[in-house]
């Protein structure tokens, strides 16, 4: 089986501020990173998103940028005056001193023509500034829809009408969705944290329902265990990608657009990334323990903030209520300071308070003996693990298997297959426990025979049991599974 490769070699990697101006982050790590902050998104919005018409090729001309600027900073109270800046500076030059170190910080580029200066926003900065808006304004995922887009995606490619970009994409998409949900779970615990620092049960509400309810959710989340959900198709993802993976004609097909279109004609790189694409569609057979963790999260926050505020709104609001008309009694009468249980003398004083605890001195265990285990000891317990992995056979090295030994065949006899380490016995040996299962009609035991029988078909064979070198068995063939029942498998 292909492990998969997400890492590239390191002479090949780049780093962030290859692409970015260097001092990118200054401006949001100042002071007034709120003020420019939302000067940045006003520009993108008004000059350089998607909702607006393409810039001049010059650009837009200082002063409309800079009125832009004035326009932000007339709305906002929370300026702080920086170095060589007086509180009482004017708009108009508080605005232009904010373009210049926009400029410098490398967010906006300026450049004249003649006498005119105009403004732009680079390419990579306007890829950078749409990401942020993008993370500030996330909205619920719907899982449905990446499921569908990727078996669409993979459909193709398995079919012959798709190339190696609609492989990358869907694995892109796949490793998206996979994010999504870890990213998903580690924000519903930093959740809980800021729950416990929630002083009023109303600052609890805003917290709970604002940062969970509305932000960390995926929009079908109810939908998610049912079988209409197309992640319940996750399987046939994962049997497309493995027969991708498997196939030979398939993987030179992809293997070579790889080659062509991304590394410059370098098969070792081409094999790299397609293993890389590859091993994120696998990816969906941990889905399920990821969306198992999410659930005990999501399940253990509901059950803390219900806790929460069952406990405020029967103890704090009625405590604080109780207090108040007791104060009101003392005030108005001194008969209920006379009738008080309150015995004579001060309320609080040094001899009423009860004497501090004295901590116990921890119980400090005896220390542990420190085994030493022998070099012969090792060498055993690795030629164990080695023997085990030896006898160890999964359904992609059972598809090798099967591959190797039919080559250009169709079919092959089971005294046909030769042994010759112990993998291919241990392989044969499994061959042989899937052949019987052709001569029942059980459907169970046809759907556990698949799981390990991929693109080829084991059946047993009428005549006298099979005698090798190292097991009896019945006689049976293995073939290859034609390509047009796999392909109506994968579009069940």
């Amino acid at each position: 089986m292909i492990s998969p490769i997400d890492v590239l070699p390191m002479q090949e990697a780049k780093g962030l501020f290859s692409k970015l101006p260097e001092r990118i982050f200054a401006a949001l790590a100042s002071q007034n990173r709120q003020v420019y902050w939302r000067v940045i998104e006003h520009l993108y919005e008004e000059f350089f998103g998607p909702d607006v018409q393409a810039p001049p090729v010059d650009g837009y001309p200082l002063k409309t940028v800079q009125h832009a600027i004035e326009d932000v900073l007339s709305h906002i109270d929370d300026w702080l005056p920086e170095e060589d800046e007086t509180p009482d500076t004017p708009l108009a030059v508080r605005a232009n001193q904010l373009l210049r170190k926009l400029e410098t910080d490398g967010w906006l580029t300026v450049t004249r023509r003649g006498a005119r200066q105009y403004v732009l926003m680079g390419t990579q900065v306007l890829t950078l500034t749409s990401a942020l808006i993008g993370f500030v304004h996330a909205e619920p995922m719907f899982l449905s829809a990446k499921v569908r887009s990727i078996k669409a995606l993979l459909l193709d490619v398995y079919e012959g009408s798709g190339d190696g970009d609609q492989l990358n994409e869907a694995a892109s998409q796949s490793r998206q969705l996979i994010e999504y949900i870890r990213h998903m779970i580690a924000a519903i615990t930093g959740l809980d944290a800021a729950l416990r620092k929630t002083n009023t049960t109303a600052e609890f509400v805003r917290t709970f329902f604002d940062r969970f309810i509305e932000t960390h959710f995926i929009g079908d989340y109810r939908e998610l265990r049912t079988r209409d959900h197309p992640l319940a198709e996750r399987a046939r993802i994962v049997d497309m990608a493995e027969a991708l993976s498997c196939d030979p004609s398939q993987r030179e097909r992809l293997t070579t657009w790889y080659s062509e279109r991304r590394t410059r004609n370098n098969q070792g790189k081409a094999e790299m990334l397609f293993a890389r694409d590859i091993g994120r569609l696998l990816d969906f057979n941990r889905i399920d323990e990821y969306l198992l963790r999410l659930d005990d999260e999501i399940r253990r926050v509901n059950q803390r903030a219900l806790a929460t505020l069952d406990y405020r709104l029967r103890s704090s609001d009625r405590f604080d209520r109780l207090l108040h008309h007791a104060v009101r009694a003392v005030i108005a009468s001194d008969e209920a300071v006379a009738h008080s249980p309150c015995p004579v003398g001060d309320m609080i004083s040094p001899d009423r308070l009860t004497s501090p605890p004295q901590p116990k001195s921890p119980h400090q265990p005896a220390a542990l003996r420190d085994t030493v285990i022998s070099p012969e000891a090792l060498a055993r317990a690795a030629l164990r693990r080695e023997a085990s992995a030896a006898r160890t056979i999964s359904a992609p090295e059972l598809a090798a298997f099967v591959n190797r030994q039919l080559g250009d065949e169709d079919s092959l006899g089971a005294d046909q297959l030769s042994l010759e380490t112990i993998k291919d016995v241990r392989a044969f040996q499994v061959l042989s426990a899937l052949a019987p299962v052709s001569l029942t009609n059980s459907a169970k035991l046809a759907l556990n025979a698949r799981i390990m029988a991929r693109d080829f078909e084991v059946k047993a064979t009428p005549g006298p049991d099979l005698s090798t070198p190292f097991l009896t068995t019945i006689p049976f063939n293995v073939s290859r599974q034609r390509r047009r029942q796999i392909k109506e498998k994968a579009s069940q």
